[in-house]
């Protein structure tokens, strides 16, 4: 199995749309280069699975406008096809079916 984290565009930046309560300190990116440094500091901040790799959208934020990943998503992918997507339900997200799909993977 491969796992890939998609860092894209920030939902709060500090220049945009600040939510005070979460903290965060992070202008929306304008360039690759912004969004890569990024994506750096959050892997240092945050541990993922040392299998996962990491990769950031480009400036046109191509890959949130092909696959609506703003704010974020659970993307499965198998076979060159989506067979899983999990997304917000309100206030939180549902990761029922990815946790589903998961388990049906060896």
């Amino acid at each position: 199995m491969n796992f890939l984290f998609v860092y894209i565009l920030e939902a709060h930046a500090e220049d945009e749309w600040p939510i005070k309560e979460l903290a965060v300190e992070i202008k929306q990116h304008t360039s690759v280069a912004d969004r890569l440094v990024a994506a750096r500091n959050f892997t240092t901040d945050y541990t993922l699975h040392p299998s996962m790799a990491v990769a950031a959208d480009n400036e046109d934020n191509v890959f949130v406008d092909q696959y609506a990943s703003w704010p974020f998503r659970y993307w499965g992918f198998e076979g060159g096809y989506v067979k899983v997507k999990n997304m917000p339900e309100g206030d939180a997200v549902s990761l029922d079916g990815l946790t589903e799909w998961l388990t049906t993977l060896n």
